[in-house]
């Protein structure tokens, strides 16, 4: 199993956090790392069932930011200004990027055709959905879909997947 190397740097809390935030920052950098470890087993063998994909990396740096900045796979920021569900929303979606970028999967995937940066995003996106169905319950689940479909252009990427799903293509990519 790879390593996870849930991190702080006090130049990137200067960089995001605004001036006394910074004792919060410490204790949400606790919880997220306890909620990690509370669900890391379950969180890996479903990655590995989901995918049969094998990390080829011993370790993995994931960098814990606070303040308005999102969570980000490129980098690995994790923002951790959310509630618990929707800290392990974003951190399976960190691992399945990554898992899926060190499989070269993003080239296979769109070897026959044009890039499709929804289409990837909705398959990380049903991915994550798939293994939070065993940790939250389906009301918990339904709240952090919809909280996420009013980020950015999740939406389109949410009915992408959703058409994914529906037409149970999604795990097809995995076989």
């Amino acid at each position: 199993m790879i390593k996870i190397n849930l991190k702080s740097s006090w130049i990137l809390n200067d960089f995001f956090l605004k001036t006394g935030q910074e004792k919060n920052q410490k204790k949400k950098e606790r919880e997220v790392k306890k909620l990690f470890n509370n669900n890391k087993s379950y969180i890996f063998k479903m990655l590995k069932k989901i995918t049969k994909l094998d990390w080829k990396r011993d370790s993995l740096d994931i960098w814990i930011i606070g303040g308005t900045f999102p969570t980000s796979p490129f980098p690995n920021f994790l923002n951790v200004n959310e509630s618990n569900n929707y800290l392990l929303f974003d951190i399976i979606y960190l691992l399945i990027h990554n898992l899926l970028i060190q499989n070269d999967f993003y080239s296979k995937l769109f070897k026959d055709e044009e890039y499709d940066n929804t289409k990837l995003e909705a398959i990380v996106f049903l991915l994550t959905k798939k293994i939070l169905e065993g940790i939250l319950t389906k009301k918990e689940l339904i709240e952090i879909i919809e909280k996420t479909k009013k980020e950015g252009f999740n939406q389109y990427i949410w009915d992408e997947a959703n058409l994914l799903e529906k037409n149970n293509k999604y795990l097809s990519f995995f076989k």
